[in-house]
């Protein structure tokens, strides 16, 4: 039996912050080299795609609050050309980027990763800096009673642009929904994945390209040999890059009876 996932997406030291200034719907403090702060609004969080940094604000009001958060933060990352604009409740702003690094944006919720947010995005900051991806701003948002669901923070960072979104190195996270399947972080981190945060046996929050997991069910160690052997040509078939293959023999992967096999490639 074989399974086929892609892992997905779904976005600080600890250091002086000095306030720089407020705004009606976000506290803005700097940490180091980028902003940081507590949105008090969540229609404030942005997603930033291609050149675009876009939120659906629904009203002038929020619209400038939007543009006094963002314009500031692409100033400070070396965009050049800002360009905000609004139509019909959707805020974007507009940049270029002279060195090929785009804005990206990561978002989560306290479902996938609990806790204090403002601790949590000090934690997915160090890590991203301390893999070498410049972080523009990093906030928690502050909870709303009257819009539980939502996310709990937002980071902002840059990475170098890729005609292939899933080649471009990111902040992911991926939680498979099998309990017997086991993700790898060794063999991950081996092959040059930073995993930042694994959450249970079958979750992580990691730093790469955009990673794709075949799984493999069988009886004996024979068969699973025999599917993983199959299955390397089927990948270099489709053109995906090999990252590795484990197999967990019975009784390591939960409760499962059988051998599981995962094949790891980069899409």
């Amino acid at each position: 039996m074989m399974t086929r996932f892609r892992l997905n997406t779904v976005s600080m030291t600890a250091k002086v912050l000095v306030l720089i200034c407020v705004v009606s719907q976000c506290l803005l403090v700097r940490a180091d080299c980028y902003t940081t702060g507590v949105l008090k609004e969540r229609r404030l969080v942005g997603e930033a795609d291609q050149q675009t940094v876009f939120a659906r604000v629904e009203s002038e009001e929020l619209y400038g609050e939007f543009r006094a958060l963002l314009v500031p933060m692409l100033k400070r990352a070396g965009r050049l050309n800002i360009r905000p604009g609004y139509l019909a409740g959707l805020a974007s702003i507009k940049y270029d980027s002279p060195d090929n690094f785009d804005l990206r944006s990561f978002a989560f919720d306290d479902d996938v990763l609990p806790g204090e947010p403002v601790e949590n995005v000090k934690r997915l900051c160090s890590a991203l800096e301390e893999s070498g991806v410049r972080v523009a701003g990093g906030f928690a948002v502050a909870a709303d009673p009257g819009t539980p669901e939502g996310p709990a923070g937002v980071i902002f960072y840059l990475t170098e642009r890729n005609d292939i979104p899933d080649r471009e190195i990111r902040l992911r996270y991926f939680k498979f929904p099998d309990p017997e399947v086991r993700i790898g972080r060794s063999l991950l981190e081996k092959a040059g994945v930073r995993v930042v945060i694994r959450r249970g046996a079958g979750a992580v929050f990691y730093i790469g390209k955009r990673l794709g997991i075949y799984v493999l069910k069988s009886d004996s160690a024979r068969k699973a040999a025999e599917q993983a052997a199959d299955y390397k040509d089927i990948v270099k078939n489709g053109k995906e890059t090999l990252i590795g293959i484990e197999t967990d023999s019975p009784g390591e992967s939960g409760a499962s009876r059988r051998y599981v096999t995962k094949i790891y490639t980069y899409r």
